[in-house]
Formats: C-alpha cells, sequence, structure tokens
C-alpha cells in the first residue's frame, strides 16, 4: 500500500492478490497488466496510459482516472464506488459488471461507454435528472 509508481512503464504484469491502497500509478504505462482480486482504494491512475489492461474481482472504491489514455480495457465484478473519472475516453468499454455507485464522471469520460439498464439510474444522479415511471 501507498506506493509510488509514477512515471514506471509495467509491461506484461500481474497484479494478484494485491493490497495496493493508495498506490500511485501516475503518468505511467501500463500495457498487458491484469489486476486480480485486488485491494485498490484510492488508487491514483492520473494521466496514465492503459493498453489491453485487465481488472477482475477487484476493489477499486474511490480512486481516481483522470486524464488517462485508455486502449483495451476488461472490468469484471470491478467496485467503482466514490471514484472519479474526468477527461477520459472510454468509448467502448464495457462497464456492465462494475459497480459504479457515488461515482463523479464527466460528459467526455461518459460518452460511448457501454452499460446496462440498471446503471442508468446511477448516471442519472450524477447528472441530477430525475427518472419518472
Amino acid at each position: 500500500s501507498n506506493k509510488d509508481f509514477n512515471k514506471i512503464v509495467f509491461t506484461r504484469v500481474e497484479f494478484n492478490n494485491c493490497k495496493l491502497m493508495g498506490t500511485t500509478f501516475i503518468d505511467s504505462n501500463l500495457s498487458n497488466v491484469k489486476f486480480n482480486n485486488c485491494n485498490t482504494k484510492y488508487l491514483n491512475i492520473t494521466g496514465a496510459v492503459l493498453n489491453n489492461v485487465s481488472i477482475t474481482n477487484s476493489d477499486f472504491n474511490n480512486c481516481y482516472f483522470n486524464d488517462t489514455k485508455v486502449k483495451g480495457l476488461e472490468l469484471i465484478d470491478v467496485d467503482f464506488t466514490n471514484s472519479e473519472f474526468i477527461k477520459n475516453n472510454f468509448k467502448g468499454i464495457d462497464f456492465c459488471k462494475t459497480k459504479l455507485d457515488g461515482i463523479t464522471i464527466d460528459k467526455e469520460s461518459i460518452k460511448g461507454i457501454i452499460i446496462d439498464e440498471y446503471k442508468w439510474i446511477s448516471f442519472a444522479k450524477v447528472f441530477d435528472v430525475s427518472i419518472k415511471q
């Protein structure tokens, strides 16, 4: 936990059953990286480049994904509760198997993402929209 991996290149790395709370990957390059069953609360990957990154069965509560460059991101059973997504291009990224409660997200980051019908409620709250039945 609380490690500084800023401005580092990670290629073909797997983080399995890791406690990475408070760790930073600011301005780093992650290529062919897997996070599996990790506790990454308060992770900060601002300005990072993510290329073919897979995140499964992991806790990403209160994380910062700001101004990241994303090409190939697989998300399965990831909890992003209270995380922040600002100035990202997630077009085509599937968020169906994630938890997005209490997130902060901008229009740029939401454009083109894939979500299931139940996630609309979370996004309606973000943009202060009421849904009437």
